[in-house]
């Protein structure tokens, strides 16, 4: 049985189930189905009905120009404040710590 056939079984089991009033369990019970596998395919066609009708329940992702300016990582000790930006020479990042750590 193909994806589509099982599909389209999985539909009408599903369809039977709504117009049944029983609770999930009853009626699988009643139907000789596994709850999980029932659950699963429910979910798949609820899934695929609200993508056909444009409710997806993923949000839309936005991916920024590698040109963007990126916050500065702000590293607090004591009195000092250290903000490190993305083109830090690391050297000298290096040199301030020490430096930090033996006051």
């Amino acid at each position: 049985m193909t994806r589509d056939e099982k599909l389209l079984m999985w539909e009408k089991k599903v369809e039977q189930f709504d117009k049944s009033g029983l609770s999930m369990r009853q009626w699988c019970q009643e139907n000789g189905e596994v709850y999980g596998t029932f659950r699963h395919w429910r979910k798949v066609i609820q899934e695929k009905n609200d993508m056909e009708q444009g409710q997806s329940r993923w949000l839309p992702l936005h991916v920024l120009d590698d040109t963007t300016q990126h916050s500065p990582i702000v590293i607090k000790y004591k009195e000092f404040k250290v903000e490190i930006s993305q083109d830090v020479d690391t050297r000298l990042l290096e040199d301030l710590l020490r430096v930090l750590k033996t006051v």
